[in-house]
């Protein structure tokens, strides 16, 4: 074989190793990122739980206001 044939073969193999060392990275990212994408909907649930809750806890209060301007 001839040098040029050897030199394109070592090329193709350190580009095989290179883009394998890539998609592992771009695995492990992904996986990083679905974690954070878990950990943003937990926390909007919550965050909605609060927001329900808030809402719930002010109609009672005018609901209370209204019977102390009426009922008295």
């Amino acid at each position: 074989m001839s040098e040029r044939t050897l030199d394109l073969k070592d090329l193709l193999s350190r580009t095989k190793c290179e883009f394998k060392g890539l998609e592992s990275q771009l695995q492990n990212d992904l996986k990083q990122l679905g974690n954070i994408v878990q950990e943003v909907v937990a926390a909007a649930i919550g965050y909605q739980t609060v927001v329900k809750e808030n809402r719930n806890l002010y109609n009672m209060v005018q609901d209370l206001i209204g019977q102390f301007a009426y009922g008295a």
